[in-house]
């Protein structure tokens, strides 16, 4: 936590902290240390990688989640389950990941 101490002498003046894939421990972690709860936590969160239990914490925390790669790079694009859903809700690939992108942030 050296290193945390150095940065966090150095943001007297910020009004907010934003983390970037910071799980479940790390933010305990800052929590248990006595350090600011972070306003924003940045991780990977698509319809593949969901990660409820961080979305989950960030929520009871008031830690707003921004998801980043909604749309799994571009791997999962071609999954047949994916094409199936998107074709029975006449969306593209595109727009329904981007549906269930915003879906795991509102649970």
């Amino acid at each position: 936590m050296q290193s945390v101490d150095g940065f966090f002498r150095h943001i007297v003046r910020c009004r907010s902290v934003g983390v970037s894939n910071f799980g479940v421990q790390h933010l305990e972690g800052l929590r248990e240390a006595g350090r600011p709860t972070p306003s924003v936590n940045q991780i990977e969160l698509h319809a593949v990688k969901r990660q409820q239990h961080i979305v989950d914490y960030c929520h009871k925390h008031d830690i707003a989640v921004m998801g980043y790669s909604p749309m799994a790079k571009g791997h999962k694009m071609t999954d047949d389950t994916l094409a199936a859903v998107a074709s029975r809700y006449r969306h593209s690939h595109i727009g329904l990941v981007d549906v269930l992108a915003l879906s795991l942030l509102s649970e």
